[in-house]
């Protein structure tokens, strides 16, 4: 194997990185197997970015991976677990809500609405919660307009 390029940026994939794709992959394969390395992954990812330098990390793929591990949760019926990750999701300033993190929001939240959830009080909080973090931030007022 060659030694590392200098090029550093935009053209690197650290291994926490490379531990976030490998969750969502996993998870979009979906079944227990592959769930369960979902969980694996994203943990890892969580934790690498967790210990990583501030210049290191990468809030947009922190929140990526704490989102599949609670539609892994899901998945597997756990629903405390599901709430327990959405709660370091939900917690997110505005300004750091890409439309990348909505957009998987209101996916998750159309699970949740399905019939095997809709019914449980925990969840329909969750959802009215997904509801007003995937809104889109109003622009700031332009101080130059009366």
């Amino acid at each position: 194997m060659s030694a590392p390029d200098e090029l550093a940026g935009v053209f690197t994939f650290p291994a926490a990185k490379q531990a976030v794709y490998a969750g969502t992959t996993y998870l979009a394969l979906g079944g227990k197997t592959h769930l369960r390395r979902a969980v694996e992954h994203s943990t890892e990812a969580i934790r690498l970015y967790q210990g990583a330098a501030n210049v290191d990390q990468s809030s947009g793929d922190l929140l990526a991976a704490h989102l599949d591990l609670a539609a892994a949760h899901l998945d597997g019926g756990e629903i405390d677990a599901v709430a327990e990750k959405l709660g370091y999701v939900l917690a997110t300033p505005i300004e750091r809500r890409t439309a990348s993190i909505r957009t998987r929001m209101r996916t998750l939240s159309s699970t949740l609405a399905q019939p095997a959830y809709s019914r449980s009080p925990a969840i329909l909080g969750l959802r009215e919660e997904i509801h007003a973090f995937a809104r889109p931030a109003l622009p700031a007022p332009d101080p130059t307009e009366p």
